[in-house]
């Protein structure tokens, strides 16, 4: 599948450079954002494949939502969770966003 992927990102790149950079311009923010998207997760992928290794640093899961992160959490339910991950403190009845972050850290840092 690698390989039908890295056809197609090189026809759209040959596109690009027969037609210029009105072909970019043509398309919706969205679309360059999934293009993005679809390009980095290619590179990632392949990177993957060829070291012969299950990890990658900001690994893109979704190529509609680039930017949830997995979270392991360790939950006999669970073991991975996707979103936003928060530090919240209550004072007073008021409640403070101390710590937000899409990617996993330690809680103890919030104490």
């Amino acid at each position: 599948m690698l390989t039908y992927l890295y056809r197609d990102i090189q026809s759209f790149t040959h596109l690009v450079a027969i037609h210029g950079s009105q072909l970019l311009d043509g398309l919706k923010r969205f679309e360059k954002r999934t293009l993005r998207a679809i390009i980095t997760m290619y590179h990632q992928q392949n990177d993957l494949f060829k070291n012969n290794v299950h990890t990658c640093k900001d690994r893109i899961i979704s190529i509609f939502q680039p930017h949830i992160r997995p979270i392991v959490r360790g939950k006999s339910k669970a073991p991975t969770e996707f979103g936003a991950k928060m530090g919240v403190s209550i004072t007073y009845g008021y409640t403070f966003i101390d710590h937000h972050s899409r990617d996993a850290y330690n809680e103890s840092q919030d104490l």
